[in-house]
């Protein structure tokens, strides 16, 4: 067995990921101005340190993208410049996109926009 085989099939995330609330919305656009056409189709699943979004179009591995996320009840989405990690094609509609952020999202954020588990 190639040992380069195990690194595509061993998890390699950095954090846990969480699902999203139902009404939990993004935005992602290309580079850190927040222009340009909106990709984000959905959330999958997020972290405190990046999260799974579904885009409308392939980006490349290494794009800087700026990601805003709301919660439901929120007036204002918090903003995030994010990192393309990787991006796979969905079959159906989209790409799937892993994005790491330059900065942590704080607990409370996270906790109004996924579901935590209760400890």
């Amino acid at each position: 067995m190639n040992p380069f085989d195990l690194l595509r099939t061993t998890e390699r995330r950095l954090g846990v990921r969480y699902p999203p609330r139902k009404d939990t919305t993004a935005t992602c656009h290309r580079g850190t101005l927040g222009l340009g056409r909106d990709l984000a189709l959905s959330v999958l699943d997020l972290s405190d340190i990046g999260g799974c979004l579904v885009l409308r179009e392939a980006l490349d591995r290494g794009q800087v993208v700026e990601v805003a996320l709301l919660a439901p009840g929120w007036a204002a989405a918090v903003k995030r410049l994010g990192v393309i990690v990787w991006v796979e094609a969905t079959g159906v509609e989209g790409y799937e996109a892993g994005i790491i952020f330059s900065r942590s999202l704080e607990f409370n954020d996270l906790r109004d926009l996924c579901y935590l588990p209760e400890f």
